[in-house]
């Protein structure tokens, strides 16, 4: 429900909701006829299960649209540890026997190397009950107008009686992102307290705020000569940490190998795509420039 409110409305009529924060949940109240909202999914599913007016209403639904937390499963979980509300991932498969909606629409985060079961089991539970199910691993979202580009597993799948041509989701992609710097502050208008500084993981030795132009000889140490940016440092830190965990992504022991001669297909993945203009950026400011843009490896 985050991101319904009265500057964007889809043509649907919306008859039930789940939204758990508070505040989200008062404003999609307070902008749309919504006959039934809840704050918690298990909740709804409860009474869906237990109120036959409330489940007459809502069978055979037109859409059934599932987003729900991601923490849980997300790479960004170190821990592993549990989330109270991983459960509701699982819990559409049960809203989808009882409601027998005419689509559904899932998303979540990829799968990764520590949680990938969760999406296949979904994936096959829905097939399973009668549905023609197409599932997108990774859709970018950069290229379908988000100024932000995050990898999402979207599930789209239609109800057997119901069903109408294949969609593919890669037909809506643009051919182009949209320029972040129209969205982001001037950097004059960041308050201090909001700059990374010290707290960061160091890839490189002592990153400069800015690159100058042009950028003199360096002189860092541990650095193989070659000088980045905080900026820069901070995206490859989480490059290499989703690259790490992205099983999807071929390894061999442990190392990507990536230059200009890498073959096409292996840029097919986004991250993969950042992490080299990234490099590439680095190497053309640095001293190694000449032996860096041959190959360059992780």
């Amino acid at each position: 429900m985050q991101g319904y409110d009265h500057f964007y409305k889809l043509p649907l009529t919306i008859v039930a909701a789940c939204e758990i924060d508070t505040i989200s949940r008062n404003k999609f109240n307070s902008s749309t006829e919504c006959k039934y909202s809840y704050a918690d999914m298990r909740d709804f599913l409860h009474d869906v299960k237990s109120i036959p007016d409330l489940r007459e209403d809502l069978l055979n639904v037109d859409i059934l649209t599932v987003t729900p937390p991601c923490q849980g499963r997300s790479v960004l979980n170190e821990t592993r540890k549990p989330y109270e509300t991983d459960d509701l991932f699982l819990l559409q498969v049960e809203l989808a026997k009882v409601l027998k909606p005419k689509r559904i629409l899932a998303e979540l985060t990829p799968a990764n190397k520590a949680f990938n079961l969760d999406h296949s089991t979904v994936a096959n539970t829905i097939s399973s009950l009668g549905y023609t199910v197409n599932v997108t691993e990774r859709f970018q979202s950069d290229l379908c107008y988000s100024y932000q580009h995050r990898d999402r597993w979207i599930l789209l799948a239609q109800r057997n009686d119901f069903l109408s041509k294949p969609i593919n989701l890669s037909k809506f992609y643009t051919n182009y992102s949209l320029p972040l710097k129209e969205i982001l502050d001037k950097p004059n208008h960041v308050p201090d307290r909001l700059w990374l500084k010290e707290r960061m993981i160091q890839v490189f030795a002592d990153p400069i705020p800015y690159a100058s132009q042009p950028v003199s000889r360096p002189k860092l140490p541990y650095s193989g000569g070659v000088q980045v940016t905080i900026g820069e440092q901070s995206e490859l830190c989480m490059l290499l940490e989703r690259i790490n965990q992205d099983s999807y992504i071929p390894k061999i022991n442990n190392c990507i190998l990536i230059g200009p001669s890498t073959q096409h297909h292996t840029f097919k993945n986004a991250m993969l795509v950042k992490l080299w203009c990234v490099l590439h950026n680095i190497s053309i400011r640095s001293i190694l420039r000449n032996s860096m843009t041959h190959s360059s490896w992780i």
